[in-house]
């Protein structure tokens, strides 16, 4: 049983640290060694990668003290895999809304092409990503008030699913997936 969860973790672990590398490796390409043409029209996409990196070293993260906790279950924080996992659902969340408007924004430069390049730049990419960060501070409101969260994680929680409790955590599952249908029906 523990065999097949510390060889899925593993690979896991594996997939998010190359995730982690090549967001890393496109940033660097764009911002420092200027291989890749910067444009200003990219904004979303360049913090999707920056999002995307973050969101992988959290995962990363925390399958690490998953696996640590899986190999020597003696081995335990109070309270860390909630302050592993919290910023993974944030990042999860802001990662969830910047698809939904790049793929908006995609979908509204197909169809409606010279709408789109006559009006798009009315609308700044710096006032988008302010808007998704002000959804992931109400998140802390969710979190704290309207789920009534208490931070007393049970020293057996291992994985994310037990680090918030069951109210964000269902809120958080299903405003992810309706983030997605609703990208899906976009295309």
């Amino acid at each position: 049983m523990y065999v097949s969860a510390i060889i899925v973790a593993s690979v896991a672990l594996f997939l998010s640290e190359i995730t982690l590398f090549l967001n890393l490796y496109l940033l660097l390409a764009i911002f420092w060694t200027k291989k890749a043409q910067r444009k200003r029209e990219m904004t979303l996409i360049y913090t999707r990668f920056a999002v995307d990196m973050l969101y992988a070293l959290a995962n990363a993260l925390n399958l690490t003290y998953s696996l640590i906790r899986v190999i020597s279950p003696n081995t335990v924080v109070k309270n860390l895999s909630f302050f592993i996992a919290w910023p993974t659902f944030n990042l999860g969340t802001i990662r969830v809304f910047l698809v939904f408007l790049i793929t908006l924004d995609r979908v509204f430069a197909s169809y409606l092409p010279v709408s789109y390049h006559k009006h798009r730049t009315r609308i700044p990419n710096l006032s988008l990503i302010l808007v998704i960060l002000l959804y992931a501070l109400f998140e802390q409101f969710i979190l704290w008030i309207i789920c009534d969260f208490e931070l007393d994680i049970p020293l057996t929680c291992v994985h994310l699913g037990c680090s918030v409790n069951k109210c964000y955590h269902n809120y958080w599952l299903n405003f992810e997936q309706v983030s997605y249908i609703a990208s899906f029906f976009l295309v």
